[in-house]
């Protein structure tokens, strides 16, 4: 008898923790609120597995969120509009696609997401609806995780997975292998030349053409999906954003020099998706997904370009980057 009441009482503990840790609330600090960001509530009450519950997000060609419930059972993708306060009951869709969705990127305006069970790259619906199987992931799945991104730049997808990291252009279903690093968030800066990748603790920086490291490690612990705020951002033009598994949220200056934490006291932070509609970054936790901005006339570098741009300049890049943040100002 003794030994059931201690495993009882153990296992309410662990309940315990598990609900706490899901309740846990992301708030700026001292740090965050004097430099400016601003923290709302995109959603919450998203089903999970006490770790893991809303991963991938992306913006829709239609406006919508899309976002990846991967401790859902059975996995599917919520559909929302683009309005604070969502919860599973204001969705606008449920699609279960029978497979376990993990990151999900826009590229020229369609919805990739990595089939992390299977070990594909599939083709969604606006709605998050299953469409078609694109291409099979190269070199399967890493066992860690798969970001997924879209080069702002050439709009080609850029995902991490068991062989490193892959340059896949969506129009001719080409790849690219650029190293064999393997890691778990990635984004790819506004210039298309860097790519960022979270991997053992540390976000690194390596060259999209050559695949080399360029110089740039910071070492964060539980560093996980990474965003990065636009250039003419004022004083944190190219800064990195970190969404760490520990609960923070950690700010970084172009050089790696620097590292602020701006937000803390959250569950689980997985990956990041822009808002392609305002510049702002969502941030996912265990059993929620935070809006993360930045501030008057700051944005974060959109990871889509819209369909038909792939061969934008520089100096276009920016008008259109500019534009879509200029409510903000």
């Amino acid at each position: 008898m003794k030994k059931l009441r201690l495993s009882i009482g153990f296992a309410v503990v662990v309940l315990l923790a598990v609900r706490q840790e899901a309740q846990a609330s992301l708030i700026l600090t001292p740090d965050g609120v004097a430099a400016g960001f601003s923290l709302s509530v995109f959603a919450s009450g998203i089903p999970n597995n006490g770790v893991f519950g809303p991963m991938g997000i992306a913006t829709t060609s239609s406006g919508n969120v899309l976002v990846t419930d991967f401790g859902g059972s059975p996995p599917g993708t919520y559909s929302w509009n683009d309005v604070d306060g969502q919860t599973p009951g204001t969705a606008l869709a449920l699609s279960s696609v029978g497979t376990s969705n993990f990151g999900i990127t826009n590229a020229q305006g369609r919805i990739y997401s990595v089939d992390f069970g299977v070990g594909n790259i599939n083709l969604l619906n606006n709605n998050g609806s299953f469409n078609s199987v694109f291409l099979a992931l190269p070199g399967g799945t890493n066992g860690s995780g798969n970001g997924i991104t879209t080069n702002p730049v050439n709009g080609h997808i850029y995902v991490d997975s068991g062989n490193g990291i892959n340059d896949i252009d969506p129009v001719t279903k080409s790849v690219r292998h650029i190293n064999n690093v393997v890691g778990d968030g990635i984004t790819v800066s506004a210039d298309g030349n860097t790519v960022y990748v979270a991997v053992g603790g540390s976000v690194i920086g390596y060259n999209t053409t050559t695949g080399l490291a360029t110089g740039f490690s910071v070492n964060i612990s539980g560093a996980d999906g990474v965003g990065i705020i636009q250039p003419g951002s004022g004083a944190f033009s190219n800064y990195l954003v970190v969404n760490t598994n520990g609960g923070l949220v950690d700010l970084i200056n172009p050089t790696g020099t620097s590292v602020i934490t701006i937000a803390s006291g959250g569950s689980r932070g997985d990956f990041v998706g822009v808002d392609n509609n305002n510049g702002t970054l969502f941030l996912t936790q265990t059993d929620s997904v935070y809006r993360l901005s930045c501030g008057p006339g700051c944005g974060f570098t959109t990871v889509t370009p819209e369909p038909g741009a792939s061969a934008l300049t520089l100096i276009g890049l920016g008008w259109l980057l500019r534009k879509r943040t200029f409510w903000r100002k």
